[in-house]
């Protein structure tokens, strides 16, 4: 699969295609507020909380992001660490796992995430998120822009 593929499959915009267009133009005789009052409201999202091949080779097999979150210790007074999730160390890449996310945002004005991922010559990487997003039930509920 190519990378253009791959974003055509994922159903994702670009990365302000969820925005809309600028509400004003460019040059003098732009008007000196926005012509909307409509916001959009993005969360950033990386996705390395699953197993991913790329870091099972670099940091060893079941590797993901969530193992830096358990083994995190205090680095001053006060820091209290390590913190556990409110839900657990999910998998993201359960489709399940992401729909409750989408929910989650949903309920808090989110009306989109922005994906970190990555192609490298061999493929995408950290991709994993955004393609469970998208077989997810509530793919419409939520939309998505690409980094």
């Amino acid at each position: 699969m190519n990378r253009r593929t791959f974003l055509a499959e994922a159903g994702a915009t670009g990365l302000l295609g969820s925005l809309g267009a600028i509400p004003f133009a460019q040059g003098a005789n732009a008007p000196t507020k926005p012509t909307s009052t409509k916001y959009e409201v993005a969360a950033y999202y990386f996705g390395n909380y699953h197993v991913d091949p790329r870091n099972e080779i670099a940091h060893g097999p079941g590797w993901t992001e969530w193992n830096l979150v358990r083994t995190a210790r205090p680095r001053f007074s006060g820091h209290n660490q390590p913190k556990v999730p409110l839900w657990g160390y999910q998998d993201e890449s359960d489709p399940k796992v992401f729909e409750q996310k989408i929910r989650a945002a949903a309920d808090h004005a989110i009306s989109a995430f922005i994906f970190d991922w990555y192609w490298y010559n061999d493929g995408p990487f950290l991709e994993r998120a955004l393609s469970r997003r998208v077989s997810s039930k509530l793919r419409t509920e939520a939309a998505s822009s690409l980094r």
